[in-house]
């Protein structure tokens, strides 16, 4: 049976010819300012291996086998919680990660117990909505030492001998069918992508730093996300910045922004047609769609949202007595809005009668909402818009609403809404 390598086992190569090389760099606001701290390749499998060893001691007394499924519910934009993740790893468990923009403790738990998980590690600040969890919850405090992890041994590292064996757990964001689906990462998929390509919660950002991690690169984390200018130019200037990968939402405010910052004019990047990296001509500007093409929005960090399942839903819940028509609309934004149409136009008469109509609209919509990413939610009533029957701009030939033609009209809404 051939003997599939996990992405410690990269880590302990490179942290074996490369000991001293900055693996990660994060960036912290300290009293006297901004700065960098380094973390080598050594350094770093220490302080996995000691926060395995913590959380090796912490799972014991709770009878949780190795191989178990441990859910881990962070952030994932910090060192600390890189080292978590690896950590419950290095331990001998499969992790399960949860984003954090999926704040619904019952969509956790659903997904949580499809998995067959075992226990949960969080971020602090949900420890009051899981007190009545159904499995163990651990908090996960900080950057964990030695000293707190020295008298449990983890053993060697985990030896994939089985490609089908799951290594992690990620999930589906569940915008369409309104339950997240999982997605069980294998030995042999994870070799594959690792050889080809190379918030840590995210599988994204997980093979971004296998890559780094397989080429004895250096993985920055930044203060936040999205990140200012400022501290991207600071990467480039000061800590050797050579390859940024970036949501083309961000990327594209970085051109405009360029436009009238020198800052940022002077730093150019030219890929020419012949480049290898560019794909075939044909599938220049090619898209794959659901329904109409505009059905998908790309909200602010590039965070798909279905446009259309939030439009279903409202019709469905406020169709036969609050609502004629409704479109949702908020390209580039934090969250998604809706405009509509009210079943009766007399709700316009007056400002009373107006927001009376966007409360009950919010109250019914919610409960579909609530189990839905932060960045696919309406939670605010001043995101509900309301027009005239038949105002809104539509084809000639189908009636359908034109969404994007309703963005340029709202623009400047949105635009005061978020600011």
């Amino acid at each position: 049976m051939a003997d599939f390598s996990t992405p410690l086992t990269a880590l302990r190569a490179t942290a074996k010819t490369q000991p001293y090389v900055t693996a990660v760099k994060q960036k912290h606001n300290a009293t006297t300012g901004p700065r960098y701290s380094d973390v080598s390749y050594h350094q770093f499998e220490n302080d996995i291996e000691a926060t395995a060893s913590y959380w090796k001691k912490t799972f014991l007394p709770h009878d949780i086998s190795e191989q178990s499924v441990i859910g881990v519910w962070l952030k994932g934009t910090s060192y600390e919680d890189m080292l978590h993740i690896w950590g419950v790893f290095r331990a001998g468990y499969t992790a399960q990660l949860i984003l954090l923009r999926m704040t619904d403790p019952s969509v956790a738990h659903e997904v949580l117990t499809a998995a067959g998980a075992a226990a949960l590690v969080h971020d602090p600040y949900l420890t009051s909505v899981l007190q009545d969890s159904t499995i163990p919850t651990f908090s996960a405090n900080g950057l964990l030492s030695k000293s707190e992890s020295k008298l449990t041994p983890v053993g060697p590292l985990p030896k994939m001998m089985d490609g089908d064996q799951i290594l992690m757990i990620y999930h589906t964001s569940g915008s369409t069918s309104g339950a997240p689906k999982l997605v069980p990462i294998t030995a042999r998929w994870m070799t594959m992508v690792k050889v080809a390509i190379g918030s840590s919660t995210h599988m994204g950002s997980t093979m971004l730093f296998l890559e780094s991690d397989l080429q004895g690169g250096c993985f920055i984390i930044p203060t936040s996300i999205p990140y200012p200018t400022s501290e991207l130019v600071d990467m480039i200037d000061n800590h050797g910045l050579t390859r940024l990968d970036m949501f083309p939402v961000f990327l594209s405010q970085l051109f405009r922004q360029a436009r009238h910052d020198p800052l940022l004019f002077r730093i150019e990047l030219v890929v020419p047609p012949e480049s290898p990296v560019c794909p075939h001509y044909s599938l220049t500007d090619a898209t794959d769609g659901k329904g109409r093409d505009d059905d998908w929005v790309k909200m602010e960090m590039a965070l798909r949202c279905d446009a259309n399942s939030i439009e279903v839903d409202a019709l469905q819940c406020c169709g036969d007595d609050l609502i004629h028509a409704v479109v949702a609309i908020g390209v580039g934004r934090p969250s998604p809005a809706i405009v509509l149409e009210p079943k009766h136009d007399d709700v316009l008469e007056s400002t009373e009668k107006t927001r009376e109509l966007q409360l009950k609209v919010l109250q019914r919509i919610t409960p579909f909402h609530r189990r839905r990413y932060k960045h696919e939610r309406i939670e605010d009533v001043n995101l509900i818009f309301v027009v005239p029957q038949l105002s809104l701009p539509r084809t000639d030939t189908k009636g359908n609403i034109r969404r994007l033609k309703v963005e340029e009209q709202f623009k400047q809404k949105l635009d005061e809404m978020f600011k």
